[in-house]
């Protein structure tokens, strides 16, 4: 009997051990949204990704849900650490500060290479796209 509760010990601490518990995040990956495990979102049939941490999704291109992480979402939209801010929905990408960038389905793109390859438009209103010293945009 006490070999048993050793062997179940032991499974126990391997398996803790290995980090086989669940991530602490949950994300969409179609909405670029990462959501806490205990938002209702996070049990959507969209929520396919996993992240250990808030940076890590970041890092990814993921925004935080407006619904169960306020405070990132704003610390993310004033953040100078990501220049521009795309609409999952539209695909259009904004200037960080930009009056009319996404309060909802925001994307976080780092640079404009970023937004092109995930096949993002520039607004019209903020010009996000740089000028050439002739005043057209670059492709």
């Amino acid at each position: 009997m006490k070999r048993i509760g050793t062997l179940i010990l032991s499974a126990v601490f391997l398996l803790s051990g290995f980090g086989i518990a669940d991530a602490a995040l949950r994300a969409n990956p179609k909405t670029k949204t990462y959501h806490a495990e205990t938002c209702k979102h996070a049990k959507s049939k969209g929520a396919t990704a996993e992240f250990s941490t808030e940076a890590e999704a970041q890092s990814k291109g993921f925004a935080p849900c407006a619904t169960c992480f306020p405070q990132s979402l704003k610390a993310v939209q004033n953040s100078a650490a990501s220049p521009y801010v795309g609409n999952a929905k539209t695909k259009v990408f904004h200037k960080a500060g930009c009056k009319v960038a996404p309060k909802k389905n925001p994307v976080i793109l780092q640079n404009l290479l970023q937004a092109h390859k995930q096949g993002f438009s520039p607004c019209k209103t903020c010009s996000p796209v740089p000028k050439n010293a002739s005043g057209e945009k670059k492709n």
